[in-house]
């Protein structure tokens, strides 16, 4: 049998208007125990948390609060052209504006180029202090929604990396290639450099896709902030915001989580609380979107899930999956009302890393306002993700060691008795049910292995590494992802973690075809402290289609893509960094691998016996010194 998952039972306060609590207290919505909550007003005493009740008394971690809600910096947003935050009608052109100081332009006008699928062709520089070259700048130039567009990835980049971007143009940037402004940190978020074509035409691209980030404000508005990120701070082009009152002011800041909260108690944001001056009551026709990562948009369903209640068990799912989301309206998501039993409250499950956009919409005195919010899933260390099309197909996580064994001869698979293996995988002491892989690292706190989404027993260590999923038999049908079972699993995403890497180790990361059916196209994402630093493989969104799984032979054969090597970077025993380097085939085989970017070798290549014992990483079992060192062919 192979099941498994993660959790984090500690809570995480997403509620606008609450705070962090030490000592008794807690925090809203939920808390480590204690005394009584922080209320949404801010009054101290009993929480005043939607599910009823004294907050305080369950969850067993404490909270982490990353934007209060409460300070100068919350913002109504307002509508303009072009990709922007586009929510609150513009404000009037008469009244207090008139007697104001009046709009004054910023040092740095927000100018977009005009519409194209290459920003390196030459039309796209607008700024030049950036100009995109032949491979981009990490800007979105022409405001489309994308990043560097029809660019290629520069020569220092292999297939998979990840880059920083903005969702903004050039020109909303300091002389550090930074966005200014809110844009800062709201606007930045990942890329990918991917595979197009095959063969002779191979070429790597960056896959325009700036996960994670938000566009600007078209305005400021009338709180503390450069909001459209032009170098000013509350030049609004619209309204005087020295004198006019914000009517709704939505969170300013990401919020932080962690995967696998207590079911019982998820984290939610109140929507209810951006309504600062008005009558939340009044406010109607609540719809919630959310959007995800690479794995969202190749799993049949999303990871992730949205509820109506704090407590998750036994309650119907709100979400409903949809295409055409986010800023390139190619993202699938979900999405929750408006009508049934969606309100100002929305409660959030997340079974992965990455960055996530949680949007809310209502009405309110016959005007329509969003908000979005930046949710940052964070595990600890290094974690690897597998996730694959179609489904169903028994494709496996491989996580192994490259330093520090006790075994004769060092590879994949169980090379070894006694826990000595290099190997974290399914049949491996790292498994669901298994006893420890025996590598030396402490236990974890449990709180990192249990809760929503995830399918490790309960009475199961957290051990180091572990395999949260194995992900055997699934129904694409099933859109709930604490489904589990064979006789009605969800198709879920596999990974591996090691939360605390010693300085200086290295670990291969690997996806095994155990039984497959057809062709396979694999996907593997490795996240460093969570932040995604490598995503490589197939990729709808991006056209990418290698590498390929053709072949399956359960622990004695088939293909075995063999993705990377991680080096950890944990000066002092705390993981700050992750330096990951690829695996490249030096003779591709175009079925499977696609180009020398990928590296797909099938059956043990050391002239064994065809048994799990021959999957050694190089001829004479030794450890690779470089990550092409992995590669048979």
């Amino acid at each position: 049998m192979r099941t498994s998952n993660l959790a984090w039972a500690g809570a995480i306060c997403l509620l606008v208007g609450c705070s962090a609590a030490g000592g008794g207290g807690s925090t809203e919505p939920f808390g480590s125990g204690g005394g009584g909550g922080v209320a949404a007003s801010g009054s101290g005493g009993a929480s005043a948390g939607p599910s009823g009740g004294a907050s305080g008394s369950g969850g067993t971690g404490g909270g982490i609060v990353i934007d209060s809600g409460t300070d100068a910096a919350d913002a109504t947003t307002t509508d303009g052209p072009g990709v922007v935050n586009d929510a609150a009608p513009d404000a009037p052109t008469t009244g207090c504006i008139e007697g104001g100081a009046g709009y004054q332009p910023g040092p740095r006008a927000r100018t977009c180029a005009g519409a194209t699928t290459d920003e390196c062709s030459g039309a796209a520089d607008i700024d030049g202090r950036f100009p995109n070259g032949a491979t981009g700048n990490g800007f979105d130039d022409d405001c489309d929604g994308q990043v560097d567009e029809g660019c290629a990835c520069p020569a220092s980049a292999s297939a998979g990396s990840t880059k920083d971007c903005w969702l903004v143009p050039a020109t909303q940037a300091d002389d550090g290639g930074a966005a200014v402004g809110w844009c800062t940190g709201n606007s930045k978020g990942s890329m990918a450099c991917t595979t197009t074509g095959s063969g002779e035409f191979v070429a790597l691209k960056w896959d325009g896709q700036c996960r994670g980030a938000q566009p600007p404000f078209a305005s400021d508005v009338c709180a503390n902030g450069d909001f459209d990120c032009d170098g000013r701070v509350g030049n609004s082009k619209t309204q005087d915001c020295a004198c006019e009152d914000a009517e709704v002011e939505c969170p300013t800041d990401p919020l932080l989580t962690s995967p696998y909260p207590n079911p019982a108690t998820l984290p939610y944001i109140n929507g209810a609380s951006w309504i600062k001056n008005g009558n939340p009551a009044n406010a109607s026709n609540w719809r919630w979107t959310a959007t995800g990562g690479d794995c969202d948009n190749i799993l049949p369903h999303p990871s992730f899930q949205l509820f109506n209640n704090q407590n998750a068990t036994g309650q119907p799912l709100a979400g409903v999956q949809a295409p055409g989301l986010g800023p390139g309206a190619n993202q699938v998501g979900l999405v929750a009302g408006p009508g049934g039993a969606v309100n100002h409250d929305i409660y959030l499950g997340f079974a992965l890393s990455g960055d996530y956009l949680v949007k809310g919409e209502f009405d309110l005195g016959g005007k329509h306002y969003e908000c979005t919010v930046k949710v940052q899933v964070r595990a600890p260390g290094i974690r690897a993700e597998l996730c694959w099309a179609p489904m169903p197909n028994d494709v496996d996580l491989h996580f192994a060691r490259l330093q520090g064994g006790s075994c004769g001869q060092h590879g994949w698979f169980t090379t070894c008795s006694g826990g000595g293996g290099d190997d974290c995988y399914y049949n491996s002491g790292c498994a669901p049910g298994g006893g420890g892989q025996n590598w030396g690292y402490a236990v974890s706190n449990t709180n990192a292995c249990h809760g929503w989404g995830s399918r490790r027993p309960a009475t199961a260590l957290c051990q180091n590494p572990r395999l949260d999923t194995d992900n055997i038999s699934c129904f694409p049908n099933v859109v709930d992802p604490n489904a589990n079972g064979l006789l009605g699993s969800f198709c879920a995403a596999e990974n591996i973690n090691l939360d605390v890497p010693r300085d200086g180790e290295r670990f291969a990361i690997a996806a095994h075809a155990y039984s497959t059916t057809g062709t396979v196209r694999p996907h593997i994402n490795i996240y460093c402290n969570g932040e995604r630093r490598l995503s490589l493989g197939y990729d709808p969104v991006a056209g990418q289609q290698f590498p390929a799984l053709l072949q399956s032979g359960a622990d004695g054969g088939g293909d075995l893509w063999q993705a990377a090597v991680v080096r950890a970077v944990a000066p002092g025993g705390t993981l700050s960094d992750c330096v990951i380097e690829p695996v490249h085939s030096a003779t591709p085989k175009v079925d499977r691998d696609g180009s020398t970017n990928a590296c797909v070798d099938t059956n043990p290549q050391n002239g064994g016996q065809g048994t799990s014992a021959d999957w050694l990483f190089r001829s004479g079992g030794a450890y690779p010194t470089a990550a092409d060192d992995l590669c048979w062919h």
